[in-house]
């Protein structure tokens, strides 16, 4: 399967110079995650279509086998994906994100994509159902079948009532990509050629194009203003720190436990206040951290009481850096 990151536009509503996949969730870019996801899935060929600032863009990615394409002028999804060349790969299915959807769980995607193959539907759509749909594109149905999506600029009143929203994310036959896509326009209230357009021109083709509700709509979140930002956040590091109670650690006040970055932690470690975790960090058995402690990629071994200090690991080689009275 070949996966595809859309990630060409700056995200005016973040009101900042950097563009908007860049933007952190504990300690990780927006499409970092989002690699990471494809990475979960055992999706191998990758590509990103970038745009603002690509050069940020491509330089942040960990990953480095991805393929690149540019979307040099940001005329809507459907434009963005046929800047992609699609003849190169062999894949049977394409599954096309978002660069700003980071939370998803991969266990339900994966759900998501086996059931579309096992189905053989020519094109699925994730959608999911929210108490507030505004700005979101609504899900058409007659009956149980998908007839197609409406943009929110686009939705009658009575559509924009509807509560199933499209999140922007899909998996496609690669075959049926372009030939629909070369079928769609721009004749829209934003000049645009949306890539949900291609749904409704496969269903009139008589194509078979399903949909599968996501049940946690808060994973879904598009993040596209700060306050999305800090939702995603919060909602990611409440997985986190669940986890890490689940799993036999203790945390004094989970709200100064601050994480930037990727811990792992064994069993019986406790954690006191004010702890920032940053980068790569690994806590070995029956440890305390806190209060007052920075971790930034390093190990601490078993048995350590660690307070009011800041520790970073050079060349395999732990070094205090400060440390408090």
């Amino acid at each position: 399967m070949l996966g595809i990151i859309l990630a060409a536009g700056k995200g005016t509503r973040m009101k900042s110079e950097k563009p908007k996949v860049l933007f952190e969730i504990c300690g990780k870019s927006m499409i970092n995650h989002i690699l990471g996801l494809l990475n979960n899935l055992n999706i191998k060929n990758k590509a990103v279509i970038y745009g603002y600032k690509k050069n940020l863009v491509k330089n942040n990615i960990n990953n480095k086998v991805v393929d690149f394409y540019e979307q040099e002028k940001q005329l809507g999804t459907g434009h963005a994906l046929m800047q992609v060349n699609l003849d190169k790969y062999d894949d049977k299915y394409v599954f096309i994100i978002p660069g700003d959807v980071p939370i998803l769980d991969e266990n339900r995607v994966s759900k998501f994509l086996k059931r579309a193959k096992k189905k053989g539907v020519d094109a699925s759509i994730l959608s999911t159902v929210v108490d507030d749909p505004h700005g979101y594109g609504r899900i058409i149905r007659k009956k149980d079948f998908i007839k197609g999506i409406v943009e929110e600029k686009d939705a009658t009143k009575k559509q924009k009532k509807i509560n199933e929203i499209n999140t922007g994310v899909y998996i496609i036959k690669r075959k049926y990509i372009n030939k629909y896509l070369n079928e769609i326009s721009n004749n829209n209230r934003q000049n645009e050629y949306y890539l949900t357009d291609i749904f409704k021109n496969m269903i009139e083709s008589g194509l078979k194009v399903d949909s599968f509700i996501y049940p946690e709509e808060k994973e879904c979140i598009g993040v596209n203003s700060r306050k999305d930002l800090f939702k995603a956040h919060q909602y990611s590091k409440k997985k986190i720190i669940e986890k890490l109670l689940d799993n036999g650690v203790t945390i004094n006040n989970p709200s100064n436990l601050i994480l930037n970055g990727d811990l792992n932690v064994s069993g019986d470690v406790e954690f006191i206040g004010n702890v920032i975790i940053e980068g790569n960090v690994t806590i070995k058995n029956n440890c305390r951290i806190g209060p007052n402690v920075h971790l930034k990629n390093c190990t601490i071994d078993n048995n350590q009481n660690i307070s009011y200090k800041y520790i970073e690991e050079k060349k395999k080689k732990s070094f205090i850096v400060r440390e408090g009275e």
